[in-house]
């Protein structure tokens, strides 16, 4: 009988035990709904948009917030998760329904979310952010437009005014030039160039078609970068009666040494509206 009562005394106190430790379990992985009380208690605005998911392959999920800042638009980013709660934006809008804001997923251990934000004049800048042990953790050097193409890869926008010189050697004309990076899990790895000789790009098939092409098109080379992942820029110029310089450039993507011809836009009037991206390429956009 005194053994029966103990077995039962010790059943009882694991049965305890294993209770006691549910509610802990459960807060132990936040909902959608209390991060979302989490950055309400603090002070949020109307919340206009949520990304919720497990950032840093730990078991828990985490959340980014849009919500409504100063002048009673969308100004502000938050972040909430078991370890914090925080504002890491709070300036100009924020452009949450642009394509490339969201997650951006690297792996099972890793999500990125990335957002872009109100620039001065006709730009835009990426604000991006990763997770490491629950905690937001800024990435420094974000670009602007990016995102991504596959796991590590990345593309953002250079901007530049230098679609036309005049005689008077001012310049205008904004342009919007895409290159690449590679994410190394803290950081954007930019693919910057390096300038190679037309006798050097000929080695690729399908080249010297392009060349003949740019002169058919009353351009001149010139200089060529190679970059890292695969893609050649090309920048082109051609001078007009006037004296004004227009510049323009042309991507190759290259595939088993063979050179491929990458369309800028869909459509256009003529070759530098089709294949190019308007004014000069440099070796490095950051």
């Amino acid at each position: 009988m005194v053994k029966t009562k103990r077995c039962m005394f010790i059943l009882l106190t694991a049965m305890l035990i294993l209770f006691s430790a549910i509610p802990a379990f459960a807060a132990s992985k936040p909902t959608r709904n209390s991060l979302i009380q989490k950055i309400q208690n603090k002070g949020a605005g109307e919340i206009k948009k949520t990304y919720y998911s497990d950032f840093d392959g730990d078991g828990k999920k985490e959340l980014f917030a849009v919500a409504d800042g100063r002048y009673d638009e969308p100004s502000q980013i938050w972040f909430a998760s078991s370890k914090e709660v925080k504002l890491l934006y709070d300036d100009m809008a924020v452009y949450y329904e642009y394509g490339n804001v969201g997650i951006a997923k690297i792996s099972k251990k890793q999500k990125l979310f990335l957002a872009e934000v109100g620039g001065y004049g006709s730009g835009s800048a990426s604000k991006g952010w990763y997770v490491k042990k629950g905690k937001a953790k800024t990435i420094k050097k974000v670009g602007s437009a990016t995102k991504q193409l596959k796991k590590k890869e990345f593309t953002f926008t250079g901007h530049a005014f230098d679609s036309v010189r005049m005689t008077d050697g001012s310049t205008y004309g904004h342009t919007y030039k895409p290159y690449y990076a590679k994410w190394t899990g803290k950081k954007f790895k930019e693919y910057k160039g390096k300038y190679i000789t037309k006798t050097q790009l000929k080695k690729y098939s399908g080249t010297k078609k392009v060349l003949n092409l740019i002169k058919k098109n009353g351009y001149t080379v010139m200089n060529i970068i190679r970059r890292g992942n695969g893609i050649i820029n090309i920048n082109i110029s051609k001078t007009d009666t006037s004296g004004d310089t227009r510049f323009d450039n042309v991507t190759l993507r290259i595939k088993k040494k063979k050179a491929v011809l990458v369309k800028a836009y869909a459509q256009g009037a003529d070759f530098a509206s089709v294949y190019s991206y308007g004014g000069t390429y440099l070796l490095s956009a950051f």
